[in-house]
């Protein structure tokens, strides 16, 4: 099986390539193999043009019969603990609108885009369901993508208002709508760094956040 790992910055990854370094056979830059799997892993940058443009021309160039992508992650939900390692099951786009005095319209409100038009289903990108995805016992969660990730309570107020999602990232919804349009069969894992509210670098956990992922992310890598 091949297989893909894609993450906005190598940080968040890190622990999962001394592993990798150490128990799998390297082929080349980023591409390992274990048994019958074969493991590409690739950094796409941060943010959503990146993502969507980094990993269209990958696509383009690499057949993957599974993609993962993985990074840490504000939440909005309180009942998620920091360092919770979820599965984010949709997306939606947080910011990609446009103000109407002090309240944010989205595409579909602004009917620049169609609620059920390809890749999206009822205004969100949904992941299918694979048989992989029952190697996968992780909690499920709804992801809300944007270009500024909120540091003020009034955005984060605003935004959980709007949109009841439980994390917030800067790349989600884009790889959701890449591999939707693509048809490859994918997963999103998020560990939790801090809660989304005013800003206070003091209280994030992104240590504790990116050893849990990475935990994670081994498991589920030696399970295929």
């Amino acid at each position: 099986m091949k297989l893909l790992l894609a993450a906005a910055t190598e940080q968040e990854i890190s622990t999962v390539l001394k592993h990798l370094n150490k128990y799998w056979k390297k082929e080349d830059l980023g591409t390992f193999h274990l048994g019958s799997n074969s493991l590409q892993v690739y950094t796409h940058g941060v943010g959503m043009m990146a993502t969507t443009y980094h990993l269209t021309k990958l696509f383009q160039k690499e057949h993957f019969d599974f993609a993962i992508q993985a990074g840490i992650a504000g939440s909005y939900n309180r009942e998620i603990q920091l360092g919770e390692v979820l599965m984010i099951t949709e997306e939606t786009l947080g910011d990609l609108g446009a103000e109407d005095h002090l309240q944010f319209l989205d595409l579909f409100e602004l009917d620049l885009a169609k609620k059920n038009a390809l890749p999206f289903l009822n205004g969100k990108m949904k992941m299918p369901i694979t048989v992989f995805h029952e190697k996968i016992n992780l909690r499920k969660a709804s992801g809300l993508t944007v270009n500024t990730v909120a540091g003020s309570s009034f955005t984060a107020n605003n935004r959980n208002d709007k949109f009841h999602c439980d994390v917030e990232s800067m790349e989600g919804a884009a790889f959701h709508f890449v591999c939707i349009s693509e048809k490859i069969p994918f997963v999103q894992l998020r560990s939790i760094s801090n809660y989304v509210e005013a800003r206070d670098k003091s209280k994030w956990k992104i240590k504790e956040a990116i050893e849990s992922l990475s935990k994670e992310l081994i498991k589920l890598l030696e399970n295929f």
